[in-house]
């Protein structure tokens, strides 16, 4: 499995794409969050019957 957690959203489909591998993205925000701001970084990977599912969240610009 290719590692992809902390990395934004746009490279590791990116990376995943590449190696030709089948992959869906869902996205996670607190329940509170109105603004949706930053960048949508991996902060979950988990592979199921050769998909690899990424949770994703919005990080603010800070840590790019």
């Amino acid at each position: 499995m290719i590692d992809l957690l902390g990395r934004l959203l746009v490279e590791a489909e990116q990376e995943l794409t590449t190696q030709g591998v089948a992959f869906e993205v869902i996205e996670s925000a607190p329940p509170n969050n109105k603004e949706n701001e930053g960048f949508p970084r991996v902060i979950r990977q988990q592979e199921k019957e050769g998909v690899q599912y990424l949770t994703v969240c919005r990080i603010p610009d800070a840590y790019k």
